[in-house]
């Protein structure tokens, strides 16, 4: 059975229409993605960036032994989701490492080989970084500290 020329034309006409008024809708009102439109059943929830890690540059720390001088060998990683983390590191590299100095120093060998006080040292040095920074006027947030490596000699 052939279609007639007019329903033929109608066909094509309303085919038409929706095609402009998509490339209207998409293009000329700058709308890239339906999402857009906050229907529901398009609606993409945008899942919030994970926090960066930030490595610094591993630190060798005498400690005070009972026959002879110790040395730690400490390598860490801080999490934030600050933007701008990465160049308040950089600024300030010297008060950090300081900071880790006497924080570190004055720990006993037997805390520093238990990994059992891992997790203690991480927060405490979570919260010790955290307050030098603020001191020095960082503005930035610490999620964790993470101690990556722990050799004691």
């Amino acid at each position: 059975m052939a279609m007639s020329t007019g329903l033929k034309r109608s066909l094509m006409a309303v085919v038409f229409i929706f095609w402009s008024v998509a490339l209207v809708v998409f293009g000329v009102f700058g709308v890239d993605k339906p999402e857009t439109f906050n229907l529901p059943f398009l609606s993409h929830e945008e899942k919030p960036e994970p926090n960066k890690f930030y490595p610094l540059d591993k630190l060798v720390i005498s400690l005070p032994g009972e026959r002879y001088p110790r040395y730690l060998l400490l390598e860490m990683a801080l999490q934030s989701p600050s933007e701008e983390m990465e160049s308040k590191l950089i600024a300030s590299d010297a008060v950090l490492k300081n900071t880790m100095i006497k924080l570190m120093g004055n720990k006993s060998i037997d805390t520093l080989n238990d990994t059992n006080h891992l997790e203690q040292l991480q927060d405490e040095a979570r919260e010790v970084l955290q307050a030098v920074l603020i001191k020095h006027g960082f503005e930035v947030q610490l999620d964790a500290v993470l101690i990556t490596r722990l050799v004691v000699q």
